[in-house]
């Protein structure tokens, strides 16, 4: 049963969507229609995103990866990665992984490292 996306999910999605990109900005406008269940069975904080498709309009973006970033410890030490999928053009898939064992809860903001 989808719940509302929590605030570490929120604090993540923040980083991963660049406020001056505009297919961004149409994500963003998605997140107060979105909600969040599991989305891996292997311990880590992946979740499948629900968008209230009705609610908000669809987004024209180039890929279905439409964001990534790198997981790093506070010392720097690289933990794993981050990818927000876009589907049909709405929020999809937020995943979490690592390097080593399953990251479990989601990272703070100053450990997400945005690709380019």
């Amino acid at each position: 049963m989808p719940v509302p996306l929590s605030r570490e999910v929120l604090a993540v999605l923040d980083r991963l969507l660049p406020a001056d990109d505009p297919v961004a900005a149409g994500l963003r406008a998605q997140l107060p229609h979105a909600r969040m269940s599991p989305g891996c069975e292997c311990g880590c904080a992946t979740v499948h995103l629900h968008v209230a498709t009705g609610e908000v309009a669809p987004v024209e973006s180039p890929r279905r990866e439409f964001a990534a970033a790198r997981v790093e410890a506070a010392d720097g030490t690289p933990r794993g990665g981050i990818l927000l999928l876009v589907d049909g053009g709405y929020l999809s898939w937020l995943e979490i992984y690592s390097y080593d064992a399953p990251i479990g809860e989601w990272p703070s903001p100053c450990e997400v490292h945005p690709d380019g």
